[in-house]
């Protein structure tokens, strides 16, 4: 009798235990869930915080890209010299890499000179200077409306192109097929062709701008740039057409707008912006055009 009772007993006891595993079972199924859940908004929470402190750091960087950018502009930017060959008018500025606390960090900023190819406005118009501009970059201006008083930006190409290459980029390449490339958001205007820049302008188009105003001077040109040196812009004829003059940009030998792009790496955040700065009275530089640049 007490062998079947103890029989009983541990036949009990046996259920019990099951019946307290399934418990602990069921409950690890409810807790496992849970706590996979809590570890991955933990690791999403760290990942969000990473981020916004990388992004901070972009952004002060972003503002502390004037200093070097206003410096060179006031040594180099007004005696910029880009050797004949140069078919796209861009200099680097400065391309630094570094570990900010274990965090890798990049800045590269790249320069275009805007009087060194035509103005977007003069792409529009029919004229002698046209086919001097690539096909694709005509179609992506030709519809955009603008006026006296707007201001133009690539943004507004990007906008009403936005399969189009717009901003160049920060890689100097020879086959540059984006529009900024090829004209200047700010070089003259609807009545104004602006102004050419004999010391970074492709020489196709500094020797059709002084083929069609009746001068010379490619040669002294050419030979100037090929030295290193800032070209003398040649004299106007006293019979030149002053209908013809009106249509096409002045010559000038130095520039006073410059756009950059300023490309930012803060860990995991990248961040590019397209900036355009004019000389103001007393050869004072300033932002006139700040865009980010999304791609």
């Amino acid at each position: 009798m007490d062998r079947i009772d103890s029989m009983v007993m541990r036949g009990h006891s046996s259920r019990h235990r099951g019946q307290a595993l399934l418990v602990v079972l069921g409950i690890l199924m409810l807790i496992m869930p849970l706590a996979s859940s809590v570890a991955s908004l933990s690791t999403s929470l760290k990942l969000r915080v990473l981020v916004d402190e990388h992004t901070r750091f972009a952004d002060d960087l972003l503002i502390a890209a004037h200093d070097p950018i206003v410096h060179w502009l006031r040594t180099d930017g007004a005696s910029v010299v880009l050797p004949p060959s140069s078919l796209i008018p861009t200099v680097e500025v400065m391309h630094d890499t570094w570990i900010d606390n274990g965090r890798p960090s990049e800045i590269q900023i790249r320069a275009w000179d805007q009087r060194g190819v035509p103005g977007v406005t003069l792409a529009q118009q029919p004229g002698p200077l046209q086919n001097m501009i690539p096909e694709h970059v005509l179609e992506a201006v030709r519809d955009i409306e603008f006026t006296d008083d707007a201001q133009v930006g690539l943004d507004m190409v990007h906008m009403a192109m936005p399969t189009v290459v717009v901003f160049p980029q920060a890689e100097n390449t020879a086959n540059e097929a984006a529009i900024g490339a090829h004209v200047a958001t700010h070089n003259g205007a609807l009545r104004d062709p602006g102004a050419i820049n004999v010391s970074t302008a492709p020489m196709p188009l500094v020797e059709r701008v002084l083929l069609l105003s009746g001068r010379g001077g490619e040669d002294l040109i050419h030979a100037a740039r090929s030295a290193g040196e800032v070209p003398a812009v040649p004299a106007m004829p006293n019979s030149s057409n002053q209908n013809t003059q009106r249509r096409l940009p002045q010559l000038v030998a130095g520039s006073d707008t410059w756009a950059f792009r300023v490309d930012i790496r803060a860990g995991v955040v990248h961040r590019s912006w397209w900036l355009v700065y004019r000389a103001q009275r007393g050869r004072s530089w300033t932002c006139i055009q700040r865009i980010p640049i999304h791609e």
